[in-house]
């Protein structure tokens, strides 16, 4: 996932001749829950869809735990950023 997402970000961040502003991700898995973060992280408006609203709420769940774990990693030596 990693090798996917530094890629990808890479990807979505560098210019090109058509601005990309809005990503929509069909799947809120593992992997459709990892595009989305990494599309918001670069500034993207992302719809993220699924079947049921309860993949939905795991999805969003995931990618908070994601961003909490990353935030530790880059904060850790500030802990009022955490607030």
């Amino acid at each position: 996932m990693a090798f996917v997402t530094r890629h990808f970000f890479r990807a979505m961040s560098s210019s090109s001749s058509v601005a990309i502003k809005h990503i929509m991700v069909i799947g809120g898995g593992l992997m459709g829950a990892g595009i989305a973060q990494v599309a918001a992280a670069t500034g993207h408006s992302v719809i993220l869809v699924d079947q049921t609203e309860d993949i939905l709420k795991n999805s969003l769940k995931r990618i908070g735990s994601s961003i909490e774990r990353i935030s530790k990693k880059k904060f850790v030596d500030k802990p009022e950023v955490m607030l």
